[in-house]
């Protein structure tokens, strides 16, 4: 028996009835098999999607020869109501979208796909074989969200017409689900996806690392980028008061006092310094000396240590407070 998936034909959709096929306890929790969910499962780079079976938690969802499980921490029976986090649901489907958008661009513009994707609850990472210059990325945002502003319709459908052209990571076998952007890309896909690439929203690229013997692009979209830019437009704009310039001017004064910073602190770490040759010389030689020293960094701690050794017979010790205030 296969598994309904609700998810492949109402998206949209947060709430469902269902009927338990089977409720069996495996590792400390309830294995539920229902006879059709909204639940997406773990699957394809994507994670399964959250929210609760009568009101209680779903800890995890898996899918093994086309059957969805649905792990819980109590059994259920009979029927059931289930109610899927949609936000979290609607925040992966423009990511997982965008993903398939920037893989055509990146056919596109150098001729390749990625060699991994992951798709979490709140950002999106895509493996490249090859790295990328500051322009390269520029490029890679600007042509995505273009076809994002285009508003491209998205259709998603079991394939019958062997003769289409399509992309896939892997072999499939079974019934063949093709997501088909508007004049953009054809991909084999099991995630649920926007019904057109404007529901994206915006699309932008955070960050890029090494990775393997290739990089990581981590990106965001839709309401997830909204906010990331929100929080970023708020600390310019606080930075900018501080800085007495204009937010779209704040990168040179900020270098500016990084400079003046490092600077200042080698002028106050000569200073101490002669603070503390000046200590030294003070001192004579006794058999003990304690110190304590209330602001002082372990290489300085080492260098004054040893040179406080040639003033005493027996044990030179220095004490310095740490942060919660004990010596």
């Amino acid at each position: 028996m296969k598994t309904v998936r609700l998810y492949d034909l109402y998206p949209y959709d947060a709430e469902f009835e269902a009927v338990v096929v089977s409720c069996e306890e495996k590792d400390g929790m309830y294995d539920v098999i229902l006879d059709r969910t909204l639940f997406f499962p773990e699957q394809g780079g994507q994670t399964c999607d959250t929210g609760t079976l009568n009101g209680m938690d779903v800890l995890d969802v898996q899918i093994q020869d086309d059957i969805i499980h649905h792990y819980v921490k109590e059994s259920l029976h009979g029927k059931v109501k289930g109610i899927i986090d949609f936000e979290e649901r609607y925040r992966k489907m423009q990511h997982h979208s965008a993903e398939h958008v920037m893989s055509s661009v990146m056919i596109k513009l150098f001729g390749m796909g990625n060699v991994g994707f992951h798709l979490g609850s709140q950002d999106a990472t895509v493996d490249f074989e090859r790295s990328f210059s500051k322009s390269d990325l520029d490029s890679i945002e600007n042509e995505v969200n273009a076809c994002i502003y285009a508003n491209k319709q998205i259709r998603t459908y079991i394939l019958e017409d062997d003769s289409l052209e399509y992309r896939s990571k892997k072999e499939i076998t079974g019934d063949l689900r093709i997501v088909n952007i508007e004049d953009i890309d054809i991909c084999a896909c099991c995630a649920p996806h926007v019904k057109a690439t404007g529901e994206i929203g915006i699309f932008k690229i955070i960050r890029m690392d090494k990775h393997k013997k290739g990089v990581r692009i981590t990106f965001i979209a839709g309401k997830k980028a909204f906010e990331d830019y929100q929080i970023k437009a708020n600390n310019a704009k606080d930075l900018s008061v501080f800085l007495k310039v204009p937010p779209n001017e704040i990168v040179e004064p900020v270098y500016k006092l990084m400079d003046e910073t490092i600077l200042l602190k080698q002028k106050i770490t000569a200073l101490k310094k002669e603070i503390l040759q000046y200590k030294l010389n003070a001192l004579q030689i006794e058999d003990y000396h304690f110190i304590l020293e209330e602001d002082m960094d372990m290489n300085m701690q080492r260098i004054f240590g040893n040179q406080l050794l040639e003033k005493t017979n027996k044990v030179a010790c220095v004490f310095v407070p740490v942060e919660n205030g004990d010596k």
